[in-house]
C-alpha cells in the first residue's frame, strides 16, 4: 500500500532478476529512505536490515518473498525510498514514495486499498491469487475495476466479479467502517523474462457525489517481475 498512519510497520519485499531473467539469491540490497524531515536512514543485506528469504529457488515460486524489510514511520508527510541492488549484471535501482498521517487523518481517508497477496516474482508455470484489502471510511456503493497488462489471463474472480478482457470489474455495496476483499486467479504468459504491472485500483460512486477516484495511492501499480523459463 502507498499510505500509512504514524506508527504503522512498513513492509518491503523484493525480488531481484539479472538480465536474462534469472532469480537471483545472493544480491546486495540497500534501501535509502529519506523521512520529511530529510532525514535518512538505511536498511542493507550486508548488515542483515534486509533479510533474505529462506524460499528464494531460480526455478520456482513463492508467495513468500525473496528479500524483505521493515521499518515504522514517526513522522507525518511523504518518505523517499529509493533502492540499489548489486549483483554481476550490474547495478539497478528504482525509487517510490509512500505518504505517512495522523491517526485523525488517516481515519478521515476515503478508502485504504491494501495488495495481500500478490507475488513480486513469478515463475511461469503456474496460477496466482491475488487478493485485495479495501477498507471504506466512507459510504461506498458503485464499481471497482482492477486492470491488468494485457498479456496477463484472468481465469475466475470472486464475488461476482465481471471479466471484460483485462479488466474485473465488481459492484460493491459497502458501509463506512467496513472491510471488502476482493480477490481473482491470474496465469502469466510463457514469454520471459518479462516485466508486468497490476492495478492501480480505480473507483467509481454511483450512489452520491463523493469522488473516489483520487484516493491516495489512485495511481500506484503492483510490480511483478516474470523469472525466465529453463531450457
Amino acid at each position: 500500500r502507498s499510505i500509512y498512519k504514524t506508527g504503522d510497520q512498513v513492509s518491503l519485499i523484493f525480488g531481484v532478476l539479472d538480465n536474462l531473467g534469472i532469480t537471483i539469491c545472493n544480491a546486495q540490497i540497500n534501501a535509502r529512505i529519506t523521512g520529511p524531515d530529510n532525514k535518512i536512514s538505511n536498511l542493507s543485506t550486508e548488515d542483515n536490515t534486509i533479510k533474505k528469504g529462506k524460499t528464494c529457488d531460480p526455478q520456482d515460486y513463492s508467495y513468500l518473498p525473496d528479500y524483505w524489510s521493515s521499518f515504522s514511520p514517526i513522522l507525518e508527510g511523504t518518505y523517499q525510498i529509493e533502492i540499489e541492488s548489486k549483483t554481476e549484471s550490474g547495478i539497478k535501482t528504482m525509487r517510490q514514495e509512500i505518504t505517512v498521517l495522523s491517526e485523525s487523518d488517516y481515519q478521515n481517508v476515503p478508502i485504504i486499498v491494501k495488495r495481500t497477496s500478490m507475488p513480486t516474482r513469478i515463475y511461469p508455470n503456474g496460477s496466482y491469487r491475488a487478493k485485495v484489502n479495501i477498507l471504506f471510511n466512507k459510504d461506498f456503493e458503485g464499481i471497482i475495476t482492477e486492470e491488468l497488462s494485457s498479456e496477463i489471463k484472468i481465469n475466475s474472480a470472486s464475488q461476482a466479479g465481471i471479466i471484460r478482457n483485462s479488466k474485473i470489474e465488481w459492484a460493491v455495496n459497502a458501509e463506512s467502517g467496513t472491510t471488502q476483499e476482493l480477490s481473482y486467479s491470474v496465469t502469466f504468459p510463457t514469454v520471459s523474462p518479462e516485466f508486468y504491472l497490476i492495478g492501480p485500483l480505480r473507483l467509481q460512486n454511483l450512489a452520491s457525489s463523493y469522488d473516489f477516484s483520487d484516493y491516495p495511492g489512485s495511481n500506484y501499480s503492483w510490480q511483478i517481475a516474470l523469472d525466465a523459463i529453463p531450457n
